[in-house]
């Protein structure tokens, strides 16, 4: 029937391991009955092999796994969120990849409030549109949430306003992200944010004029976002840029970048740095220019 449950033929492991990776092939799987024991664990693999995204059919008891603290799924289907019957304390991470993350129409998995209370960062690589869409409205199932990493996520074409209202993101990274278009405007919210990276994000064609309202933002990342034709006028609202990164990335530049007071490189190619070199004679204090030239 394609389902396999471990304890079928895998041996009791060790007490004390700290890492466990479990592979398997099959459309439907069971976890071992023994990882509850497993009291000294850290960090859980969870691998299928097979073409398609398989479900766990149960996870064991979250108050057995007192010291997990990192989470690693692959081509996983995540409805198994609904299995959790109380809140993982401690675990901090959790990764996906070619994961499916969306729930039953009855019981949307992203319903299910305060499951990772202490989870402070999450990746998310090689996920479809439809297979990631809802795993960013996440204020209320991840609350503690500082760091969130989207890699390679194709057919994503908008992120959900509620991105913005996660009260401690400090990190948000969205790189290869090729149907990107835009960004919410509701972006100014995230008023904690520190870095701001939009790598390769190659659709996108323009950033929201409320991200002048990013006051702690230090990192700016746009490198390869060759679609973006200018940067808003607002930019220069961003008193605590340091660092913005436009290679391989021409949009035109508004006047107020020479209000970007707290800016001191501006990482470039060859072809940018003539856009940035006029305005940046104007500062008060040295900004470097570090030129990287194309491979």
């Amino acid at each position: 029937d394609g389902k396999k449950n471990f304890d079928t033929y895998i041996p009791p492991i060790f007490p004390c391991a700290e890492v466990l990776i479990l592979n398997f092939s099959h459309g439907s799987c069971s976890l071992p009955s023994f990882l509850k024991e497993i009291e000294t664990l850290k960090l859980l693999i969870i691998a299928n092999g097979s073409s398609t995204a398989a479900e766990l059919s149960r996870l064991p008891p979250s108050s057995s796994l007192k010291n997990l603290r990192s989470v690693r799924l692959e081509r996983i289907s995540l409805p198994i969120l609904h299995t959790f019957a109380e809140p993982f304390l401690g675990l901090q991470k959790l990764s996906m990849v070619l994961c499916e993350v969306r729930g039953e129409e009855s019981s949307p998995v992203l319903e299910v409030p305060n499951i990772f209370p202490e989870m402070t960062e999450i990746e998310i690589e090689y996920c479809s549109e439809e297979k990631s869409s809802q795993v960013f409205d996440i204020p209320n199932i991840f609350p503690e949430i500082t760091e969130i990493e989207i890699d390679y996520c194709n057919g994503l074409e908008r992120l959900p306003t509620s991105v913005c209202d996660i009260p401690n993101l400090r990190k948000l990274s969205i790189t290869n992200c090729h149907d990107l278009i835009e960004l919410p405007e509701a972006i100014g919210r995230m008023n904690k944010l520190e870095v701001l990276r939009l790598r390769a994000c190659t659709a996108m064609g323009g950033l929201p004029k409320s991200i002048s309202e990013l006051k702690k933002l230090k990192f700016l990342n746009l490198s390869e976002c060759s679609n973006l034709s200018s940067l808003p006028e607002t930019m220069g609202g961003l008193q605590g840029l340091e660092t913005i990164d436009v290679r391989e990335c021409s949009a035109r530049l508004p006047v107020t970048v020479m209000h970007l007071k707290g800016l001191i490189r501006v990482i470039c190619d060859e072809e940018t740095q003539k856009m940035w070199k006029p305005f940046l004679v104007h500062f008060k204090r040295p900004v470097l220019l570090d030129v990287h030239k194309a491979d």
